[in-house]
């Protein structure tokens, strides 16, 4: 079992509605998912950063990581 996975196995956590067996695999399927997408996010995030140059200052990493922050939150509200 993933870390995370056994985390939630070991609580004995569950998703409303569902077998112990489909929680593990659930969470088997979307959190390599989400890792990449993750990953790729701060690599763009870091792409970006350099070609602008705002890996520089303070206040770019911190304005950077506000206006990433913002974005995820938008796209979680329009689900």
């Amino acid at each position: 079992m993933g870390h995370g996975v056994g985390v939630v196995g070991d609580q004995r956590l569950a998703l409303p509605g569902s077998r112990d067996g489909a929680t593990y695999s659930l969470l088997r399927r979307y959190i390599p998912t989400a890792a990449a997408l993750g990953g790729l996010c701060v690599g763009a995030l870091t792409i970006f950063a350099d070609v602008t140059g705002v890996i520089g200052t303070s206040t770019g990493v911190m304005l950077a990581a506000t206006v990433v922050y913002n974005l995820v939150n938008s796209f979680q509200k329009a689900d």
